[in-house]
């Protein structure tokens, strides 16, 4: 293993040689972006002062109202009901001599041989110019009713910020925990406690996580909220039905309209919706979809505007609207700024999501009964507007992706070829593999399953379009899962899950493989799913990977009405979902940095010891069953539930082992266990004695987990014992533990340690140099260690690893420092002088060579030996 420091130096200079190269492309690309924006807005300004602003009567010239919309809506409506219509969208009346001007041709409006019939009224186009202004004046519209929200948004004063109550009610909500014991709280697992530790009182300290919740979790709408959206719905169908007539013939080069599309929100908007990943959403708004992809098909039918729907374009969060960027008064060389660096994904490519969940859905729907032991459940047939909405979005997508593949194929491609070792090659296809498998359909997933005697009872379902609305759900999951999120459901049976969620990173489950039972009840969406952990090792031994993972395996969450949150935490009927239930899985119970945060009662606990050894605990555990064992076990009982996990934690270990193994070598300075662990460790590593922990009765040596999860992913061994071949000849086993345990019952180690006084060398009866040293066991961090050497007295030095072996010297050499500093920062230990460098090199921490303090060594088991784990 090359040393961190130059490692860590080669990393951070081809690092910086990379970004300054990429910098200096993208502000390339930059300027030639700004340069075209510049050009599109000299464009749109010169094309605005070709528009007649004035009365084209002589005698009166006064400035047409050409910004009052709303007003000119309304009087296009009354004359656009008739045919021939009487009213031009690009015609205004003076306000003082009610002339009608058409603001294109400075003449009265003439009547086209063409009419365009809508659901709003008959469109007419006086003049060519005039129809450009007609799309120009409705995408102004548009924008002024994207920015105008945003101004309204900032309240005239804040308000005042409350006091938080202390007290019950849980610190994350939707996390079930810090409102008491209830036994409601624990729905059907009896109120019990899952390590039943409620004596440990520590000082409360600020929650570590509680921020994460509000971003993930979907906020139900308010009345306010709903009408809101409401109207914007009718604005942008309005304008999809105005607009669509306005567009050009197919032979048109269309450069002005490309134009106004490219520099208006209102093509941004398109995108946004198609981009939409709900189903449910989807066929609620059918009439505004509908609209959409009949906009949408009819560019694509225009070559010069098909481009549109293939391209990327910045987001313009920054724009001020198309009206000001038109406004011709403004001088040439004032252009704002409209655009930010980040761009929107094309139309095409945001319409994979919905499609792929369309195809779902109408498979879902297409069955007649819902199939199971003793269920015939009939399936609601889908609206004919609702099919009709589904066809069109598959017609949509195919027609959009032929014109794709063509253009696509007439360009010159040129082969990219990675290796397949390679680090790139591995997230591609992993990274693939995630998309092909996010939710897939099999009835393996009856095999084994925690609710069989339920999904027999299930005869008839309660809740209204039960199945309408599983469907719609699941067709959502099928796009909007995050990764590391793998859903099975029953082919029989939808109503049927299992799901693999993989640990999130920056927490103890990092790496592993955790595997959930879900059920769907007949009162489904009016109560949430059934949901259980069934991974082995949670009632095996110590403390159960969460407190939120109960012994037998119930998920405390008040999602899912296990725990009494407060209302708005808990499940509201038809508007929570599983998305949200399996996201808050993932965030909340397997992401929890430091999971005894979860434990009634703790949640403020900041990081105590024994919040930071409940998180060791979990890390074993997450090495030895969400990691180790899904290698071990080769899947030969086809009915055993982790057997249809078997390709993808195949896959996962296969394209993921080096990531996991740097993510678990990162926990050993702060966990030494991992390199000497063993199920007859002291409590809390070890059995807890008390209901559901089985003692553990037989002498296991320990074992470094760290390298044999190296081993069993084919990879070199971070941490290597240099004595393996010794281990049979007991005189000839190194180690400190070997050494400790051939010392056992022949003298005494007294508890009150003062360095100064005591020989630096001791000797045993087999002529075995062995000493006590204090060794530093502080984070292992500049700030921690500086902290250190100034309470001592002495400087630190130029790296962390050099301060530390400067602090141990100066205990250990001089012995003049005050016991309670000592006790503070480090601890007294046993080691053996020849084999005290040969230790440290294999570790990356001090002090990781014994996992004792002096008080322990007095009672050291007779099986602790440093007997090395053997594949």
């Amino acid at each position: 293993m090359s040393t961190p420091g130059t490692s860590s130096g080669a990393a951070m200079g081809s690092s910086n040689s990379k970004s300054i190269s990429e910098g200096n492309v993208a502000k390339v690309e930059n300027a030639e972006q700004d340069s075209q924006v510049v050009q599109s807005v000299l464009d749109l300004r010169a094309l605005c002062r070709q528009f007649y602003t004035h009365c084209r009567n002589p005698l009166c010239n006064r400035v047409l109202r050409i910004d009052d919309d709303l007003e000119h809506i309304e009087e296009w409506r009354a004359g656009a009901k008739t045919i021939p219509p009487t009213s031009h969208l690009s015609a205004w009346a003076c306000q003082q001599c009610k002339t009608a001007t058409c603001v294109g041709c400075n003449y009265l409006p003439a009547l086209n041989a063409k009419s365009l019939f809508t659901p709003l009224g008959v469109i007419n186009h006086c003049c060519d110019l005039g129809r450009l202004f007609t799309i120009y004046f409705l995408l102004c519209r548009f924008d002024d009713s994207q920015i105008k929200p945003e101004k309204k948004s900032e309240p005239k004063s804040k308000p005042k910020k409350k006091t938080p109550v202390k007290g019950k009610g849980s610190a994350v909500p939707g996390i079930g925990y810090a409102s008491g014991y209830e036994s409601v709280a624990y729905g059907g697992w009896g109120g019990m406690m899952v390590d039943e530790i409620d004596d440990i009182d520590f000082p409360s300290e600020d929650a570590m996580y509680a921020y994460q919740f509000h971003s993930i979790m979907p906020k139900p709408f308010t009345p306010t909220d709903d009408e809101d959206k409401k109207e914007k719905d009718a604005l942008m169908i309005e304008t999809l039905r105005l607009i669509g007539p306005c567009l050009p013939d197919a032979s048109s080069p269309a450069l002005v309209e490309s134009n106004l599309f490219r520099l208006g929100m209102f093509f941004d908007h398109v995108t946004d919706l198609i981009r939409n990943d709900s189903i449910s959403d989807v066929t609620e708004r059918a009439e505004l979809y509908m609209e959409l992809i009949d906009f949408v098909k009819a560019v694509a039918d225009i070559p010069a505007l098909a481009g549109l729907l293939f391209e990327e374009r910045p987001e313009k969060s920054r724009s001020p609207g198309l009206r000001t960027l038109g406004n011709p008064v403004i001088q040439d060389a004032s252009v704002p700024e409209i655009s930010s660096t980040s761009r929107s994904a094309s139309v095409f490519s945001s319409s994979k999501n919905i499609y792929e969940q369309v195809k779902v859905f109408l498979k879902l729907a297409a069955k007649k009964t819902l199939g199971g032991p003793s269920t015939q459940t009939p399936v609601n047939p889908l609206k004919k507007e609702t099919m009709k909405l589904c066809e069109s979005v598959l017609e949509l997508h195919d027609y959009l992706k032929t014109r794709a593949d063509a253009e696509a194929s007439a360009r010159p491609r040129r082969p990219v070829t990675l290796d397949e070792e390679s680090d790139e090659y591995k997230e591609a296809e992993w990274a693939k593999f995630q998309e092909e498998n996010r939710v897939t359909f099999t009835d393996e997933v009856l095999v084994a399953h925690r609710y069989t005697t339920e999904m027999a009872n299930v005869k008839t379902s309660v809740a209204k379009n039960r199945l309408s609305t599983i469907s719609k759900e699941i067709a959502t999951l099928t796009t909007s899962l995050p990764a590391g999120i793998f859903l099975k459901i029953a082919e029989s049976r939808s109503d049927v899950m299992k799901v693999m969620i993989v640990g999130s990173e920056g927490s103890p489950y990092a790496g592993g493989l955790f595997i959930f039972d879900i059920f769907l009840p007949a009162e489904y969406p009016l109560t949430p799913p059934k949901m259980a952990f069934v991974l082995d090792g949670n009632d095996s031994d110590t403390y159960s990977f969460n407190p939120n993972l109960h012994v037998g395996g119930g998920v405390c969450l008040s999602i899912l009405n296990t725990w009494s949150g407060m209302p708005q935490e808990m499940w509201q009927p038809n508007k929570s979902t599983l998305l949200a239930v399996l996201v808050s899985v993932q965030a909340m119970i397997l992401g929890a940095p430091f999971p005894w945060h979860n434990e009634p009662g703790h949640e403020n606990e900041g990081e105590s010891t024994q919040v930071k050894e409940n998180k060791k605990v979990v890390q074993t555990k997450t090495i030895r069953h969400a990691m180790i064992a899904w290698k071990e076990n080769t899947f030969d009982n086809s009915n055993a539930k982790e057997h249809i996990w078997e390709e993808i934690s195949r896959k996962y270990f296969s394209h993921n082992r080096k990531k996991i193994l740097a993510e678990v070598v990162e926990w050993v300075p702060d966990n030494k266990y991992l390199l000497e662990f063993s199920p007859n460790l002291p409590f809390p590593f070890g059995p807890k004695k008390g209901r559901h922990k089985i003692p553990s009765t037989s002498n296991v040596p320990p074992v470094n987990l760290v390298n044999k999860l190296a081993t069993i992913l084919c990879l070199p061994q971070p941490f290597p014992n240099p004595d393996s071949d010794d281990e049979d000849d007991p005189k000839k086993k190194k180690g400190l533990l070997g050494k400790l345990n051939s010392l056992k019952g022949k003298r005494k180690v007294s508890t009150e340690v003062d360095i100064a006084h005591h020989p630096k060398k001791q000797k045993s009866e087999d002529s075995n140099s062995f000493e006590q040293k204090w060794v530093y066991t502080g984070a292992v961090n500049q700030k921690e260690s500086r902290a250190a050497c100034k309470e001592f007295g002495i400087g630190a030095a130029s790296s962390i690893k050099a301060t530390i072996g400067k602090l141990e010297k100066h205990v250990n050499e001089k012995g003049k420092a005050a016991k309670p500093i000592m006790e503070k920062w480090g601890k007294m230990v046993y080691v053996e002088e020849p084999d005290l460098e040969a230790s440290s090199a294999g570790s990356s921490f001090p002090g990781s060579f014994n996992m004792y303090s002096e008080a322990e060594e007095e009672d050291i088991p007779d099986h602790m030996t440093m007997a090395p784990w053997v594949d």
